[in-house]
C-alpha cells in the first residue's frame, strides 16, 4: 500500500512507509496504513500570508492553477537560471539521504508543488511538506503552531533523512527593528537529529533589509557552524524582477519556481550529488 499525500487540497500517490496527508486546515498522519495523528491547524483570520501587516499583505496559499512540471523547474547560479536537463533521468540521491522533511511558511505553501517536483527528481522521496501561514519557528499557538511544533510532529512518525527549514521571515516581521532571531534558530537546529544534513533558506523582506541582513548573518554564524549544513540565498533573488509581488515579500509564479530550485541546490550541496546542469 503506498502513502498519500495532499497539499492544499491536491491528493498525488507515491511509494513507502509514511504517509503525510495536508488538506488545507488539516494535517493527518498515517504510518504503514495506520492512524497515528491527527492535528488541525486553523487559518489566521487577520493577517494572511507571512504576516508582514495585515492591510498590504497577499496570502499567496497554494500555488493556484495546475502544477509546474519538474522541466519546468531551474536551479539558479549566481546570475541568471540555468535549466534543469529536459528528457534526462532523475538523479539517485544515493546512500547519503533519500527521504526529505520540509517544514516552512506561506512561501513554501505557494511553492509547495515546484519543490516537491524539483526534489523528486533527482531521486528524494518528500515525505512531508509542513507549511502553514504565518508560521514562526518556536512561538505560536493551538491555532497556528510554530516550526518547532511540526518538527516534532514529523519526528513522532518518520525519520527524514535531510530536512529543509524555511523559517524566520514572519520572526523578523513580527518584531521591532533589531529584535535577534538567534535563541529560535538554535532552538530549531538542536531539535533536529544532529547527523542529518540540513538546509535552511535565508530570508527576504524588502521593507526591513537592515533587519533582514542581520538575520541573515545570524543564519550563516549558526547554521554553518553545524556539520553538514547550508544556507541557501534566498535574499539573492528577492531584488530580481519578476520574483517578488507588489507587498515585498510573497513569491510570483516566477518567485515559486526559483524558490524550489534555490532549495534543490542546498539539497544537492549537502547531499552531495553533483547533477548536469544545462547553462543554456
Amino acid at each position: 500500500m503506498g502513502h498519500r499525500r495532499a497539499s492544499g487540497g491536491r491528493f498525488r500517490e507515491t511509494c513507502g512507509a509514511a504517509t503525510v496527508l495536508r488538506v488545507e486546515a488539516t494535517t493527518i498522519l498515517f504510518v504503514h496504513n495506520r492512524v497515528a495523528a491527527l492535528a488541525f491547524v486553523v487559518a489566521v483570520s487577520l493577517v494572511s500570508g507571512c504576516g508582514v501587516g495585515s492591510s498590504d499583505v497577499r496570502a499567496t496559499g497554494s500555488s493556484g492553477g495546475a502544477a509546474e512540471r519538474a522541466d519546468d523547474v531551474r536551479v539558479p547560479d549566481h546570475g541568471d537560471e540555468a535549466a534543469e536537463p529536459n528528457g534526462e533521468p532523475g538523479v539517485d540521491a544515493g546512500d547519503v539521504a533519500r527521504t526529505v522533511a520540509v517544514v516552512g511558511d506561506s512561501l513554501t505553501v505557494s511553492a509547495s508543488e515546484q519543490i516537491e517536483a524539483s526534489l523528486e527528481r533527482v531521486g528524494f522521496d518528500v515525505l512531508t511538506i509542513d507549511a502553514v501561514e504565518s508560521r514562526r519557528m518556536v512561538q505560536g499557538s493551538r491555532s497556528l503552531p510554530p516550526g518547532i511544533d511540526a518538527i516534532h510532529s514529523i519526528q513522532s512518525l518518520v525519520t527524514p533523512d535531510l530536512w529543509v527549514i524555511a523559517l524566520g521571515t514572519n520572526d523578523v516581521a513580527s518584531h521591532d527593528a533589531g529584535f535577534p532571531i538567534g535563541d529560535d534558530v538554535t532552538t530549531i537546529l538542536d531539535a533536529l537529529p544532529p547527523d542529518a544534513p540540513v538546509v535552511w533558506v535565508n530570508l527576504w523582506i524588502r521593507d526591513r533589509l537592515d533587519d533582514i541582513e542581520v538575520a541573515n548573518r545570524d543564519l550563516d554564524r549558526l547554521v554553518g557552524a553545524r556539520p553538514n549544513a547550508d544556507v541557501v540565498d534566498w535574499f539573492a533573488w528577492g531584488d530580481k524582477d519578476g520574483v517578488i509581488t507588489a507587498d515585498g515579500v510573497h513569491l510570483t509564479e516566477r518567485g515559486q519556481r526559483l524558490f524550489a530550485s534555490t532549495i534543490l541546490a542546498g539539497v544537492r550541496s549537502v547531499a552531495h550529488l553533483d547533477a548536469p546542469v544545462d547553462d543554456g
